[in-house]
């Protein structure tokens, strides 16, 4: 009798679910499903799903996990991560029933949760990110340009930006971004403080901060880009970018970047505003 529960619980812990302390085994059609990811089951009976890449097939995967977790498993939750370059998809992993988790900018990594009427803590209250305006003269033409990133999930022209771990200022989220990213290295002294960004999303409520720099090189770097998140970077003159319809790599300028850069610059000037989303200039 020993042996046989010895290899039943065996069995429940590589191919089962925590239910109190007892572990339960998945259903044979989750089963055949997570086979293509890497996953695991947290002490609290969560399940924790790893997805390299987000597509068609991996959102109907995660469906169907959904759906059957919701069916078999009532009060088990389940958290995906994401890398953050496919996080241009959140909105339709939270068309599937999942919501925003957490930002870890440290693993690069994007998570959603199904709580499936489990009383699971929100540990994602608000967020905070920095980006910045990296400026040069051109060695030849002696004109300002601005350094713009084409990254994979953006539908527009960017600059160095990035969400701040967990207890990080936003200005070190900058000086860290712009290394990852670009592999520059700034100082404190050598940045300061352009726009401040305050966004807060109805949908669940979070409240997000975006806090703005801008940096004039005093001399020649070498840019060198993460290709993980980007896909190539240019130097372009701001004249250039003043013209609304001017398009790199197919794309325009990220609009509050284009209102911070040709609106009048006034200290405390409002650069844009809507129902759930406030930008201001500190300039």
């Amino acid at each position: 009798m020993k042996k046989i529960l010895g290899a039943f619980f065996y069995f429940v812990l590589i191919n089962g679910v925590v239910w109190g302390h007892i572990l339960l085994p998945f259903p044979q059609d989750i089963k055949v499903l997570l086979k293509e990811y890497s996953h695991s089951v947290n002490e609290f009976g969560n399940l924790l799903i790893d997805c390299e890449k987000v597509d068609a097939t991996t959102l109907l995967h995660l469906r169907k996990i959904k759906e059957s977790i919701a069916t078999n498993w009532n009060k088990r939750g389940i958290i995906i991560s994401i890398p953050i370059s496919e996080g241009g998809l959140g909105s339709a992993i939270e068309d599937i029933g999942f919501e925003l988790y957490v930002l870890d900018s440290t693993d690069k990594k994007i998570s959603y949760i199904f709580r499936n009427n489990r009383d699971i803590p929100n540990i994602r209250a608000g967020y905070t990110a920095g980006s910045i305006f990296i400026y040069r003269y051109h060695p030849v033409t002696k004109k300002k340009e601005l350094l713009v990133l084409n990254e994979y999930d953006k539908e527009f022209l960017t600059v160095p930006a990035g969400c701040s771990a967990r207890g990080e200022l936003m200005i070190d989220t900058v000086l860290r971004e712009t290394v990852e990213e670009v592999g520059i290295h700034l100082t404190k002294k050598d940045i300061h403080l352009a726009f401040v960004n305050n966004k807060a999303y109805q949908k669940d409520g979070v409240n997000f901060v975006n806090m703005g720099f801008e940096t004039m090189l005093a001399e020649e770097v070498d840019v060198q880009v993460d290709h993980n998140e980007v896909l190539d970077y240019a130097w372009v003159e701001l004249s250039k970018l003043k013209d609304k319809d001017f398009t790199l790599f197919g794309k325009k300028l990220f609009s509050l970047y284009y209102d911070f850069l040709f609106e009048e610059k006034v200290p405390g000037r409002l650069i844009s505003i809507a129902d759930n989303h406030m930008a201001v200039s500190v300039k």
